[in-house]
């Protein structure tokens, strides 16, 4: 889960108990995308940055380190918009979908950071993005 805090929470849902928290100064996280498999999730926030967190990093502080952020924040791909609203990520393809404030829709490499695709620019801002996953062709 995200707020308007600078932070992002990992929850286990079966136990309704808090797994670990993230803060990320500077980021306020308005999206996020998970790959559980691979312990690692994308975040788009305010400064139109979406991070690359690892999230198998082991902190000694658990679930209530300030500065987890630290060791699990890998990198950031500059999406070069105002405030990144929405997000998707295609885990297997590395694709990364974005939708932002400034009434734009853009496809990323996630691994090299490379703008692919502008898509449109809608009328109006877009809240939410979703991409056809590789695993959802048939």
């Amino acid at each position: 889960s995200s707020a308007a805090e600078y932070r992002f929470i990992l929850w286990d849902l079966q136990q309704r108990k808090l797994i670990q928290r993230y803060d990320s100064p500077g980021h306020n996280v308005n999206c996020l995308s998970l790959n559980a498999e691979k312990g690692t999730m994308a975040t788009g926030s305010d400064d139109g940055l979406v991070k690359l967190w690892n999230l198998d990093v082991d902190d000694a502080d658990s679930h209530d380190s300030h500065d987890s952020w630290k060791n699990a924040w890998e990198r950031s791909i500059d999406c070069k918009h105002h405030m990144t609203l929405a997000l998707d990520v295609d885990w297997s393809r590395q694709r990364l979908a974005t939708a932002s404030w400034d009434y734009n829709v853009d496809m990323w490499d996630l691994q090299t950071g490379d703008h692919l695709h502008h898509f449109f620019k809608p009328r109006r801002c877009m809240t939410q993005v979703r991409m056809k996953k590789a695993c959802d062709a048939t």
